[in-house]
């Protein structure tokens, strides 16, 4: 997947978890393509395990604090390079408020796991 999104190559990407709920469904599937992420994107993360559709929902730094749309969903931490590519999704930017929140859930997680 990420040899033909590095290609230029848009891949359909069916969604195995309820993370995205209610954005995306699982059995849904969403196009991915390459291009450069912006905060609010759904994104396609390399992640341990399988790739993972997330929003980019805060960024501190270099890095993006991401999480899916499912209330009370985890955050976590990506760079750049760990991002493969962007869903062809509209974009929901987080008001100043609740970036903060996401980023400080993110900074808790990685305290206390």
């Amino acid at each position: 997947m990420r040899a033909r999104l590095l290609r230029g190559e848009t891949v359909v990407v069916k969604v195995v978890t309820g993370s995205m709920s209610p954005t995306l469904r699982p059995g849904e599937s969403v196009p991915v393509r390459r291009g450069i992420p912006a905060l609010g994107d759904v994104v396609l993360l390399d992640t341990a395990g399988a790739p993972t559709l997330h929003r980019l929902v805060a960024r501190l730094g270099p890095r993006w604090v991401h999480a899916g749309d499912l209330a009370g969903a985890g955050a976590g931490w990506c760079r750049d390079r760990d991002i493969l590519g962007i869903a062809a999704l509209p974009r929901r930017v987080p008001g100043l408020i609740a970036q903060t929140h996401w980023a400080w859930r993110a900074l808790r997680r990685m305290i206390i796991p």
